[in-house]
C-alpha cells in the first residue's frame, strides 16, 4: 500500500510542477496587467502600487525558478511553498483593498481577486485538501477583518464573504473529481504498465522457446546456424579460423533402453552442462536433436594445428563417467570435424563436412553389447583434414 502510495506521488510530480510554473507566470501576467487596474481603482501612489504588484511577481518568477532549479526540494516541501505564495498574492489584494479610499472601485470589487486565488488553490494547484483549506480561512478572515474596519456595509461584505465561500466549495468539488480522475488514470496506467511487462515478458519466453532447445535449454538447429553465419563473418574479415564440431554420442541408446528416458534426458543435460562449461564467450554450442551437439571455435589462423588436441578434449569431456540417480552411466562420442577455409565457405558447407565426418567416426565405433558397458569408445577423424578427405 505505501508502495502504492508513493507511486502515485511520483506519477503526481510533473503535473505539480506544471502547475506551480503555469501558476508562476499567470499570477506574473494577472499582476501586471492589473496594475493598470489600479491606476483607474486606486488613488494610491502609482509607487506604491508598483511595490505591492511587484512583490507579487517577485515571489512568482521565484516559485518558477526552484520549481526548475531545485525540483526535488522543492516537490518534498510544495505545500508549504504553494501555500506560502498563495498568501502574498492574497495578501497584497487584501492590502490595497486596505489601502483603498471609501470612494475607489478596489474597496468593493477588488475581493474578486480572492476567488480567483482560493479556486487556484483547490482547482489548479496539488495543495492538500486540509493545508488549502486553512489557507482559504486566513484569507477569508482577513478580508472579512479588513473590510469591516474600512467600513464596507454589513450586507455588501455579507455577500462578498459568500463569494468566497462558494469559490472555496467550487474549488473543493473541482478538487475532489479531479483527484479522482487522476488516480483513475494513474490505476489505468499501472495496469497498462504491468500488461506490457508481462507481453514483453511472455514475448522474451516465446523467442526462447523458438531459438533453443527445450530439454538442454542450448540453442537450436535454427539459431545456431544464425550465429555460425555471424561468427563465419567475423572469421572472413578478421582472416580467423572457424572449427566445426559434429558430436553424437555412443552409448546413449542402451541408457535409454535400460533405465528409460529419464535417465536418458538426464544424461544429455549433463552433456550439455558439460560443452557450455567448455567454450569460451564467442564460441556456439546447440543441441541439435537426439543425441547430436554442434560446437563452432573461433581460433588464430595458426590454432588448426591444435585441433586434434581441442577434439581429444571434448572427448574426454564427453566420456567421463556421470551419476544419474545414483547410477555410474558412461557414453563416448563420435565427432566429426570441418574447418573454414580448408572445408568450406558456409555455414552449410562446413557443417555438412562436419556431419559426413562424423558418421565416418560412427561407422568405426566399437559395439556395446551389455548395458553393464553403458557406453562406448570415443572416435574422432584424426587431424588435419582435406577437402578430398
Amino acid at each position: 500500500m505505501k508502495s502504492d502510495v508513493r507511486e502515485y506521488q511520483t506519477y503526481l510530480e510533473p503535473e505539480m510542477c506544471s502547475s506551480a510554473r503555469a501558476t508562476a507566470i499567470l499570477g506574473s501576467l494577472l499582476c501586471i496587467v492589473f496594475l493598470a487596474a489600479d491606476a483607474y481603482a486606486l488613488s494610491l501612489p502609482l509607487s506604491e502600487m508598483i511595490v505591492i504588484r511587484g512583490v507579487v511577481v517577485l515571489s512568482s518568477l521565484s516559485l518558477f525558478f526552484v520549481s526548475f532549479a531545485y525540483q526535488e526540494l522543492f516537490i518534498r516541501f510544495y505545500n508549504p511553498i504553494i501555500f506560502s505564495i498563495s498568501l502574498i498574492a492574497a495578501s497584497s489584494i487584501i492590502l490595497m483593498i486596505h489601502l483603498a479610499s471609501p470612494t475607489d472601485h478596489a474597496a468593493t470589487v477588488y475581493f474578486v481577486g480572492l476567488i480567483i486565488v482560493i479556486m487556484l488553490m483547490f482547482a489548479w494547484l496539488f495543495m492538500r485538501t486540509e493545508v488549502a483549506l486553512s489557507g482559504v480561512t486566513i484569507i477569508i478572515s482577513s478580508y472579512a477583518y479588513v473590510a469591516h474596519i474600512n467600513g464596507l456595509a454589513t450586507t455588501d461584505l455579507f455577500v462578498n464573504i459568500l463569494f468566497l465561500c462558494s469559490g472555496a466549495a467550487t474549488g473543493i468539488f473541482t478538487q475532489i473529481f479531479r483527484n479522482r480522475h487522476l488516480r483513475q488514470n494513474f490505476l489505468l496506467t499501472q495496469s497498462l504498465k504491468e500488461l506490457l511487462e508481462v507481453k514483453t515478458e511472455e514475448a522474451g519466453d516465446y523467442a526462447h522457446q523458438a531459438n533453443h532447445d527445450e530439454l538442454t535449454a542450448l540453442p537450436n538447429r535454427r539459431y545456431i546456424i544464425q550465429k555460425l553465419e555471424k561468427n563465419l563473418q567475423i572469421a572472413k574479415q578478421a582472416d580467423k579460423v572457424l572449427l566445426i564440431l559434429f558430436i553424437d554420442l555412443n552409448g546413449f541408446k542402451l541408457i535409454n533402453d535400460t533405465y528409460g528416458h529419464a535417465s536418458g534426458d538426464a544424461v544429455l543435460v549433463k552433456i550439455a552442462r558439460r560443452l557450455e562449461q567448455t567454450i569460451i564467450k564467442g564460441d556456439c554450442l546447440s543441441r541439435l536433436g537426439g543425441d547430436e551437439y554442434l560446437v563452432g571455435l573461433m581460433l588464430d589462423k595458426g590454432g588448426l594445428i591444435e585441433a586434434e588436441e581441442i577434439v581429444n578434449k571434448f572427448t574426454a569431456i564427453v566420456s567421463y563417467p556421470m551419476n544419474i540417480e545414483g547410477k555410474k552411466l558412461k557414453v563416448g562420442a563420435s565427432i566429426g570435424v570441418a574447418a573454414y577455409p580448408e572445408h568450406g565457405d558456409t555455414v552449410e558447407q562446413l557443417v555438412d563436412f562436419a556431419d559426413k565426418k562424423m558418421y565416418q567416426a560412427k561407422n568405426g565405433e566399437t559395439t556395446v553389447e551389455s548395458a553393464e558397458q553403458l557406453g562406448g569408445e570415443s572416435n574422432i577423424i584424426s587431424f588435419p583434414y582435406t577437402k578430398n578427405a
